[in-house]
């Protein structure tokens, strides 16, 4: 039994908040492969070790949700992109913050790139956290894996506080006009 407050108890928490499973994640890799495999595409095998690699990152995702305070709403994802790009890099990791960042900014307002900025900032500044030994952590207090890994705290990291919800597009001018709301043109 994990005691409470701890980082395992927390994940717990967040898995039953969110109606996660543990291999949740997992699943979704191999059904998508099987799916790809469907469409008479190969992709090659990793070896081994990358494999292994490959599905503890996958595993930790939402390890690093309940390590940073980011959401699995829109904008929590969206912000956990730029603090795994500062951890672990990649093309397409880059890609999906500039995509983020495009699309945050008409959606979620002009500030928002600036808080991916503050995450991506917050992700370079922690230490390594694929290296962690997580199995080893989840009894130990949140606050205090989180103190050791040099991940800051959402208050000092994010100090208009951690955003939320879903991205919201503004309908076009013609739906306004048929809901009622005036048009911003004559």
């Amino acid at each position: 039994v994990l005691p409470a407050g701890s980082f395992g108890r927390a994940y717990l928490a967040y898995l039953d908040a969110n109606g996660f499973h543990p291999l949740g994640l997992l699943h979704l890799k191999t059904s998508l492969e099987a799916t790809v495999r469907t469409r008479g595409e190969e992709r090659p095998r990793l070896d081994d070790a990358r494999e292994w690699f490959r599905e503890r990152s996958i595993l930790t995702h939402d390890l690093w949700h309940v390590l940073t305070g980011y959401g699995t709403d829109d904008l929590g994802e969206a912000a956990l992109l730029p603090f795994s790009l500062a951890q672990a890099g990649g093309y397409a990791n880059a890609l999906l913050v500039a995509g983020v960042t495009v699309r945050g900014r008409a959606l979620a307002g002009r500030s928002f790139p600036r808080y991916l900025f503050q995450a991506w900032r917050r992700g370079r500044r922690a230490h390594w956290l694929p290296a962690l030994a997580y199995e080893e952590l989840l009894p130990e207090p949140l606050t205090v894996v989180q103190q050791s890994t040099g991940i800051a705290p959402p208050a000092e990291a994010h100090p208009g506080g951690l955003r939320s919800g879903t991205w919201t597009r503004p309908r076009p001018p013609a739906a306004r006009r048929a809901a009622g709301a005036p048009s911003a043109c004559p």
